[in-house]
């Protein structure tokens, strides 16, 4: 299988959809001889600051000397993002050699009669494998949507749990509520399994990890924040004091403050299992993390930013960081949106503070808002909208009507923005 083969026939999968339950990626992993059994693991979980707090844990853990495996989803322009070993990609004839080997096993699961698995449980697997095969010391592990039904919950303990802010987002699987999203997304907390929470969790959330923790006898922490003292927050990071320790984050927008924190707390607990991670590695790791498409200025004069909002919550975040650091600049925007993802109030908020509002969609995805319909939803809150379906045609627009002194945002998917930034980066 060559690897636009493997590509080809993981995407393939799509058409077995997204099916809660651990039943069929059990089968898979056993097959493949139980790799998650090889490995140690925290576990991230919450609706936004996911990946953020997946690849700063990574990085400190990096620079504490331990081989890391990271595991994220989505990826933002090159598939083997998702599948990383000490920040570095999968290659391309690895995933290619597992790719095949998972095909094998799961034709003769199906032929055997059981259920075929879907695109992530597939992936997962073969995140799982190819971790144990290449002996890491911890691996991070990021969930897909919810919690103790996604796939990554096949694991049977980890050295932590991690919530980041959870907030109303596929509702159609995880619940109508904040609660029952937090309720579905505590079933990553296992007995003997510490648990930290971000500080700014909401109460009804804080209320269901409470709960589970409690009911699984493990410790819950969540840092306390009252001595916190910001310095800067800027679109080229933050600098903070908290507790003993003075913060150089290089991630934008006063958001990652808190995911920083939550890092610094999922590192004391670590220290107390067992794990040699001195402040200079904590340090160290926070300051070089690496991370695009979150409040990513991707090149000056105009000013280029992509930031992979999506839902509400998040949108709300980009909205107050355009609030505080772009006030008094012109914005145009490029935006696409998914129809699960309240595109009504998304699209209201990022019009309504641009002065040019080009609408996009992104071919090939289901559920994408076709790109009139997310212009119709901007017209009544922006002087100007235009729309294009092709997204690359949709950013030199943008490009062609931006000043220097102007600034061009593209938000509102992943799969747009991991588009639109090698067009933005030039």
């Amino acid at each position: 299988m060559t690897y636009q083969q493997s590509l080809d026939y993981i995407h393939s999968l799509q058409k077995f959809g997204s099916k809660p339950g651990l039943e069929r990626i059990r089968r898979l992993t056993d097959k493949m001889g139980n790799p998650e059994k090889k490995l140690k693991f925290v576990h991230i979980t919450g609706t936004n600051g996911k990946g953020s707090t997946a690849v700063m844990a990574e990085s400190v853990l990096r620079s504490a000397g331990y081989k890391t495996g990271l595991f994220i989803s989505p990826y933002l322009e090159n598939f083997r993002e998702r599948i990383q070993i000490s920040r570095s990609l999968i290659s391309e004839q690895e995933l290619a050699g597992l790719a095949a080997y998972t095909k094998e096993i799961i034709d003769a699961i199906t032929r055997d009669g059981y259920d075929h698995p879907t695109e992530f449980e597939a992936v997962t697997a073969m995140g799982l494998c190819h971790f144990a095969r290449q002996k890491c010391d911890i691996v991070i592990l990021e969930v897909g949507m919810g919690g103790g039904n996604d796939s990554t919950n096949i694991i049977s303990g980890c050295e932590a749990a991690v919530f980041t802010p959870i907030a109303l987002d596929h509702a159609k699987w995880l619940g109508q509520t904040v609660f029952e999203i937090a309720r579905e997304k505590s079933g990553i907390i296992k007995p003997g399994c510490p648990t930290v929470c971000c500080s700014g969790q909401s109460r009804e959330a804080l209320e269901a990890i409470t709960f589970q923790c409690s009911n699984q006898q493990t410790d819950l922490f969540v840092p306390d924040i009252s001595n916190l003292r910001v310095f800067r927050a800027d679109l080229s990071g933050s600098q903070f004091t908290w507790q003993n320790y003075c913060v150089n984050v290089p991630l934008a927008g006063e958001h990652q403050i808190q995911n920083t924190i939550t890092v610094i707390e999922l590192i004391r607990v670590l220290r107390q299992r067992g794990w040699d991670i001195s402040d200079d590695a904590l340090l160290q790791g926070i300051e070089n993390v690496k991370w695009r498409g979150r409040l990513e200025v991707t090149g000056e004069h105009p000013l280029r930013i992509i930031d992979g909002a999506h839902n509400p919550a998040a949108i709300e975040v980009l909205s107050a960081a355009i609030d505080k650091f772009l006030t008094g600049r012109r914005l145009i925007a490029v935006m696409a949106m998914s129809l699960d993802k309240k595109p009504k109030s998304c699209v209201a908020a990022i019009a309504s503070r641009a002065s040019v509002f080009i609408a996009t969609q992104v071919r090939g995805i289901s559920g994408a808002l076709p790109a009139e319909d997310v212009a119709r939803l901007a017209r009544s809150h922006c002087p100007e909208v235009l729309f294009h379906r092709d997204t690359e045609c949709a950013i030199n627009i943008a490009l062609s009507r931006a000043g220097e002194d102007d600034v061009i945002l593209a938000c509102g998917s992943l799969y747009m923005i991991g588009r639109a930034r090698g067009l933005l980066t030039k």
